[in-house]
């Protein structure tokens, strides 16, 4: 392969209104220091994709191509565009997971692509931030605006910090994985992205990813914490964790409030929440709520909407609208909009090993959600 200058790659992933810091050049060169060799290619039609191998049993692997291919091009192409991934001995299939709007969806089955279980969220929330502080405060939950102030009123402090904050956001995310019961990586893993995206002093405009901690402070115990990464125009919760502690000070939403107004401050127009459940889209948020509630008629067409949204869900999405409830109900409440994506497609390249694959995957769900 030819040598890829980082500013070049990153500058067509951003010359996308759909490019994703998991295409940066950066991201990708973390997961190489974690073990997963990662290719780039630039497609006839212009589009990027990076794709990150990861491993499978018995010495096999699948490519996974996350918020890609980043540009137009479609998906009958991808199998042409990408022969040299394709011929690796070891892989067993490629994932896609495009930053393509869900109603695409039929171009990948046309195709022959594979509707599978995503790596990536399906649906992501976004608090717009080309708006007066006030008007973002204006969209929240009025619970939320409360639980602003109360935190204010306490003498929440909220931290901004490098590499100095990353041991009591390694330490909190642990406890808060095993309190609520979600996997988490392990420690090498958060090192690496520490080592690889954090900066000692955010430098807009983003033209590479650049990470930050957040904390929230009280009485001397950090109850809460964000590692936020700047990419383009957008700042992206991607990591957080919260204390079992002092939850009647609301910490976390005076946390997520000081990422507002910093991100705003350094120039982005996007707040990304990151993930929530699917089909959350066809919810209101819960400023929306409440106001239906006032009304039986608007409330009953709400009920029938909600029962609507539940027709052929795929399995796994039901089970993340029962476990990412708590949080998704708490990220709406900040206002925005949810973000769709068509979900994640797989491109068989060994269908023998890819059934036997399926079937391993289907076996191991029936115990565990993955």
């Amino acid at each position: 392969m030819s040598l890829i200058d980082p500013t070049a790659w990153n500058g067509a992933i951003l010359g996308h209104p759909d490019g994703s810091f998991l295409q940066s050049y950066e991201w990708g060169e973390f997961q190489q220091a974690y073990g997963r060799p990662v290719f780039r290619f630039a497609l006839a039609s212009g589009a990027r994709v990076q794709a990150v191998c990861m491993p499978l049993p018995f010495g096999f692997s699948y490519a996974g191509v996350s918020r890609g291919p980043v540009g137009e091009v479609r998906p009958v192409e991808l199998r042409l565009g990408l022969a040299q991934l394709t011929a690796l001995p070891s892989l067993v299939f490629v994932r896609f997971e495009p930053s393509w709007s869900s109603e695409r969806r039929h171009e990948f089955a046309a195709a022959g692509f594979l509707r599978t279980v995503p790596t990536q969220p399906e649906m992501t929330w976004v608090v717009d931030l080309g708006v007066s502080e006030h008007d973002v405060l204006s969209g929240m939950h009025p619970k939320t605006r409360y639980n602003i102030r109360l935190a204010q009123r306490h003498g929440v402090e909220i931290i901004e910090t490098g590499a100095a904050g990353f041991k009591v956001f390694r330490d909190l995310l642990r406890q808060t994985g095993e309190r609520e019961g979600f996997r988490t990586h392990d420690p090498r893993y958060y090192e690496l992205m520490a080592e690889h995206l954090l900066v000692e002093a955010p430098r807009p405009p983003f033209v590479k990813p650049q990470a930050r901690i957040f904390c929230a402070q009280y009485r001397g115990d950090v109850l809460a914490v964000a590692f936020i990464l700047f990419f383009g125009q957008e700042a992206v919760y991607l990591h957080g964790g919260s204390a079992a502690q002092y939850r009647d000070v609301m910490a976390p939403h005076l946390l997520h409030w000081e990422i507002i107004r910093r991100a705003k401050a350094l120039g982005c127009t996007r707040y990304n929440l990151w993930g929530i459940a699917p089909r959350s889209g066809a919810m209101a948020s819960p400023h929306d709520q409440a106001r239906r509630a006032s009304s039986g008629a608007m409330a009953s067409a709400w009920r029938q909407a909600r029962r609507a949204s539940s027709d052929a869900m795929y399995p796994w999405q039901s089970e993340q609208m029962k476990q990412w409830a708590g949080f998704t109900r708490f990220k709406q409440s900040f206002g925005g909009r949810p973000v769709e994506y068509m979900g994640a497609w797989d491109l068989p390249v060994r269908s023998t090993w890819y059934r036997l694959y399926q079937l391993a995957r289907r076996i191991r769900r029936q115990a565990v959600f993955f």
